[in-house]
């Protein structure tokens, strides 16, 4: 059967995909040049969070550490003003440790077991829903983005990458 002579030689248009093309850019990630920044995003969400949640406790208005400390208090917390005042300062702490990349693993396996000991404490009978309200998902989202983040560390634009190379030398 004869082609059209204006088609000869060609199989697909120019611009469809090689065979596989399109599902292998719908699946692959665009890792190489750009996987390198990953922590970034990371990093940033878990900065702004734990700032914020890290100056209402030490500093308030609400809860402040006293109520921190009476929140703590009132889920059975062994020695609540201790961990009141640990956990306040870690998540400052922390907040700022992850916007600037310093001691990042660190910070991040600590935000992540805080977290998962506060679900256990606050949202385990209600799953994902505390009286009637969606509340333990952001809970665990955090958990894998602190998770990843320990894995991953702070990634180039770090105070840890530049103590990396500090003491690589």
């Amino acid at each position: 059967m004869d082609q059209n002579p204006s088609m000869a030689g060609m199989n697909a248009s120019p611009s469809q995909p090689k065979s596989g093309g399109l599902m292998k850019m719908i699946v692959t990630a665009k890792g190489g040049q750009f996987a390198k920044w990953a922590p970034m995003p990371l990093r940033l969400t878990l900065a702004i969070i734990f700032i914020f949640h890290g100056l209402t406790k030490v500093f308030g208005p609400q809860p402040g550490l006293e109520g921190f400390t009476g929140f703590l208090t009132s889920l059975n917390v062994p020695i609540p003003g201790f961990f009141g005042i640990f956990i306040a300062w870690l998540e400052l702490v922390g907040g700022f440790a992850f916007l600037l990349g310093f001691l990042t693993p660190l910070f991040a396996k600590l935000i992540a077991l805080e977290l998962i000991v506060a679900w256990f404490l606050t949202k385990l009978g209600g799953g994902l829903m505390v009286n009637g309200i969606v509340a333990g998902e952001l809970d665990i989202a955090i958990v894998g983005l602190a998770i990843a983040l320990a894995m991953l560390g702070a990634g180039p634009l770090s105070i840890d990458a530049k103590l990396a190379r500090k003491y690589q030398r």
